[in-house]
């Protein structure tokens, strides 16, 4: 639920920044609060995105996603990095069209205050994102986070320049922090692509995180040991599953309750973990190999 409100709250505050900014943009002619207008418009794409994913990725598993529906969140990452990356081009575009072309800027004192009052507004609306895509571990979140600071840092800086080209009459500041906004972005994007888009093709949940896991099996007398360890990441989720093997000697009950008790700690130093651990008779591993000395 929290995630819900914390989506919907950046969808609201980013429709209202980018209509006035945009707005501002055009009436001034400055390329930098134009160019952060598309930044706040991209949020916008961003938080609809965000509100959607976190809404289907809630959703319990069923007969046609039996591991669950996290992954949505992955996908609207990675439609969202995609969306960063594309404005970023068009910024560049435009921006470089004004300067072919020449233009000046009016009514600065307006566009700083209007950009002020964005910078204020990302702020405040940041505070409750973070904290709900920290305590959900939402990849959704998170990547709907890194636009809204991302949007903050930016009107700051064409705070700055406005002033500056107020200052010196020089437009020169101007088209730079549009550079500057349009590289900002395409770098957010190219990082928020890998954290998104990896999880899409079953990439390995953190070796910090793997280590725990190895670190707990090593602890465990009465078996052999464990192999095929095997992660992933869906959305919040983490999917992990190994063998574990035990002596020809040990119960099905002795070799149960180790299980049990192994599974109690893995779900409890790793968040939202889904767990599956594949029993086995003792084999060649336990003969001489070191505990988990064959895992792979």
């Amino acid at each position: 639920m929290e995630k819900s409100r914390a989506a919907t709250l950046s969808l609201i505050s980013n429709s209202a920044l980018s209509v006035s900014k945009i707005a501002v943009g055009v009436m001034t002619g400055s390329a930098a609060v134009f160019s952060d207008g598309i930044h706040s418009f991209t949020d916008v794409a961003a938080s609809l995105s965000t509100a959607v994913s976190v809404r289907a990725a809630a959703k319990p598993a069923d007969y046609h996603h039996t591991f669950g529906h996290q992954k949505f969140e992955n996908v609207s990452g990675v439609f969202e990095s995609f969306l960063l990356i594309a404005a970023g081009v068009v910024i560049v575009a435009e921006a470089f069209g004004r300067l072919a072309s020449g233009y000046r800027i009016i009514g600065i004192s307006l566009a700083i205050t209007v950009m002020a009052a964005s910078a204020v507004v990302d702020a405040i609306v940041a505070i409750p994102v973070r904290a709900a895509s920290r305590k959900a571990d939402s990849i959704a979140l998170k990547v709907d986070y890194a636009h809204i600071a991302t949007d903050a840092l930016a009107s700051v800086g064409v705070i700055i320049a406005l002033f500056l080209v107020q200052l010196t009459g020089n437009i020169f500041f101007d088209t730079a922090t549009a550079f500057m906004i349009a590289a900002i972005m395409g770098v957010s994007g190219i990082s928020l692509l890998r954290e998104s888009g990896g999880p899409l093709v079953d990439v390995k949940i953190s070796d910090m995180e793997e280590g725990r896991i190895r670190e707990i099996l090593s602890r465990y007398e009465g078996s052999c040991g464990y192999h095929l360890l095997r992660t992933r990441k869906a959305g919040n989720i983490r999917f992990v599953d190994f063998h574990l093997t035990f002596p020809l000697s040990a119960t099905l009950v002795e070799a149960h309750d180790i299980s049990d008790r192994i599974e109690a700690e893995v779900m409890n130093a790793l968040r939202n973990c889904n767990l599956t651990i594949h029993m086995e008779p003792e084999g060649v591993d336990c003969a001489g190999e070191a505990y988990g000395g064959k895992n792979s």
